[in-house]
């Protein structure tokens, strides 16, 4: 799999990000390694503990107020029909929900239940832009299915 094509979260699609700056943060499975007193040399047992996992983070650098109010909570605010700023939320927000990874090799990963942390990051200069830091940390649905999965986007 390569290159990141388009994000979606919760249905609602997000934009540019950072270029390089999209992490997958695999991290591998954990075990437990048995030792015995008559056997030093390698363990007699190995105890799994859980399974590798995901949790991919980006910077979003097109930042529109709708976008701000997906990723960071809070609200839009409007004059008549046009969004012209943004409310931080005044209280802690949870943002959950399925993410949605296409790639440009034609593959696509869903997280069906994710946790997503966003913050204001980046610089106001001329040279680099402000950004959306965002981390998604999959979950485990309801239905305790698969956290997430990889497959084929189907031709149309």
């Amino acid at each position: 799999m390569y290159g990141v094509g388009l994000l979606k979260f919760k249905g609602k699609t997000l934009g540019y990000i950072l270029k390089d700056s999209f992490q997958m943060n695999g991290s591998k499975g954990e075990a437990s390694k048995v030792f015995a007193e008559q056997a030093q040399s390698a363990p007699v047992k190995t105890l799994p503990g859980s399974n590798g996992s995901i949790a991919p983070s980006f910077n979003l650098i097109e930042m529109d107020y709708e976008v701000m109010a997906a990723l960071l909570g809070g609200t839009v605010v409007k004059t008549g029909e046009v969004a012209t700023g943004w409310k931080a939320p005044h209280e802690v927000v949870v943002l959950e929900g399925e993410f949605i990874i296409e790639t440009n090799s034609k593959h696509r990963i869903t997280i069906f239940n994710g946790i997503l942390q966003g913050n204001l990051g980046g610089s106001l200069n001329m040279t680099s832009v402000s950004q959306i830091e965002v981390a998604i940390e999959p979950q485990l649905p309801e239905d305790g299915t698969a956290p997430y999965e990889i497959d084929d986007i189907p031709e149309l």
